[in-house]
């Protein structure tokens, strides 16, 4: 696991110069995206949202989700579904209710890895 972080973390500095001046680096922050609804097939949020919930208020939260949901033309997938702490999100009922009423389509499904030890699920939200 170390290894391909570090591999990644090459990547990213090797590429981010001409990246940025080919705009594939985009500054932006949740819960307002810079980006047109629908503008990508597929949004993916990787161990910020619910691992650090602690840290944010259910506001926050459903919007940002809302938002990721706002700019994607098919599915958001987040991983994972539990907080740092290897609980699960302990509003999770009351989330996914509010997006039912969204009229968004959710599943809870579980994942072939485990980064951190119980997390083995994503949310993911599909039009």
């Amino acid at each position: 696991m170390r290894e391909y972080r570090i591999q990644a973390l090459r990547q990213v500095i090797s590429d981010y110069p001409i990246g940025i001046i080919e705009r594939r680096y985009i500054k932006a922050e949740l819960p307002m995206l810079p980006f047109d609804d629908k503008s990508f097939d597929l949004v993916l949020s990787g161990h910020f949202l619910f691992t650090y919930s602690h840290k944010f208020d259910f506001l926050f939260l459903l919007s940002s989700i809302l938002e990721l949901f706002r700019v994607c033309s098919r599915e958001v997938r987040i991983y994972p579904v539990h907080g740092s702490n290897a609980q699960p999100y302990e509003h999770m009922v009351e989330l996914l209710s509010s997006l039912k009423v969204h009229g968004i389509v959710y599943h809870i499904i579980p994942v072939p890895f485990e980064f951190q030890r119980g997390s083995n699920q994503m949310l993911r939200l599909t039009r």
